[in-house]
């Protein structure tokens, strides 16, 4: 009992992995000190952090799916999310090369370049702060 607990429960992970866990004592013992597997398997495996910079294939991969990702934030009339997402999407697309950007699909790039920027332009007002103070009055 005057073990660390985070030890009885590594204990308790061995025990099940090598088998000592199927005698009726042992799970007693271990359900009254409060030892579950789960606490141990809970552990998140640490990151390694990727020093290669990001080839071309990436990056135009990673662009697609931001756009992608804008998109369906625009079906989902998450307009705030949309235009957020939008703004990083054609920040990523213009850092790509003319080669690069002729392998983003036709669709997407329609969709970022004229559909988008209709709704999201420079030329449109931007989204202004509701009143808190009375919420059905309309300015």
């Amino acid at each position: 009992m005057g073990c660390h607990p985070a030890r009885r429960i590594v204990g308790f992970v061995a025990a099940i992995l090598i088998g000592e866990a199927r005698s009726a004592a042992f799970r007693r013992r271990a359900l009254r000190q409060r030892t579950f597997c789960t606490l141990a398997c809970n552990v998140p495996a640490k990151k390694r952090p990727n020093l290669k910079p990001p080839t071309s294939a990436e990056r135009v991969k990673d662009v697609c799916a931001a756009i992608r990702r804008a998109r369906s934030l625009w079906d989902a009339h998450r307009n705030a999310a949309c235009r957020a997402e939008r703004a990083k999407a054609i920040e990523r697309y213009e850092a790509l090369t003319p080669a690069e950007r002729e392998q983003v699909p036709d669709v997407l790039r329609v969709w970022l370049r004229y559909r988008s920027e209709k709704y999201f332009g420079a030329h449109t007002t931007p989204p202004q702060r509701a009143n808190r103070e009375n919420p059905n009055s309309r300015n």
